[in-house]
């Protein structure tokens, strides 16, 4: 019994010591991602973040930022200049058992633009791609509530154009 306090802090430090230090680097890549003005990325849409848009979008559900070396997409690797790329990916659980993945290229300085890589949603393990400006329809069709209609449409129709 007196060695239960010592096996549990010798077993708390081992866990301590074997976490994964993050690269402070890309913790500063994540923060770039998440403040990315989505109309730099598609000038249809407004001027607020990819973190604010998503969190508005998505009801605030949340979203898993993490960084990938970018071996998906060689041919931004071949933009810029080898091993300073790395991409960030962003994913929202949607309500209906879907996800939306977004995948943004950006570099370990800020000196090139972020560039929109690729957006999806992925249903049964199958990734649909989408454009940016889609996501707020592809998120309607995950089950949130939509306004209900207090009138047929054939109500609102002149007549002579229901059928």
């Amino acid at each position: 019994m007196r060695w239960r306090p010592t096996i549990s802090l010798v077993l708390l430090s081992c866990s301590l010591f074997a976490q994964k230090r993050r690269d402070p680097s890309l913790s500063q890549v994540i923060a770039r991602a998440k403040q990315v003005i989505i109309s730099t990325l598609d000038p249809a849409l407004p001027d607020i973040t990819l973190e604010s848009f998503l969190a508005y979008e998505t009801h605030h559900r949340p979203t898993e930022w993490q960084t990938t070396n970018c071996g998906e997409f060689p041919l931004y690797l071949a933009e810029i200049e080898r091993g300073n790329g790395i991409c960030v990916q962003a994913f929202t659980s949607l309500v209906d058992q879907r996800v939306l993945m977004i995948t943004l290229g950006l570099t370990r300085h800020a000196s090139h633009p972020t560039k929109l890589l690729s957006v999806s949603v992925i249903k049964e393990g199958i990734e649909h791609p989408i454009q940016l400006i889609d996501v707020p329809a592809a998120i309607q069709q995950s089950g949130f509530p939509r306004p209900s209609r207090r009138y047929p449409l054939r109500d609102v129709l002149p007549l002579g154009h229901a059928a």
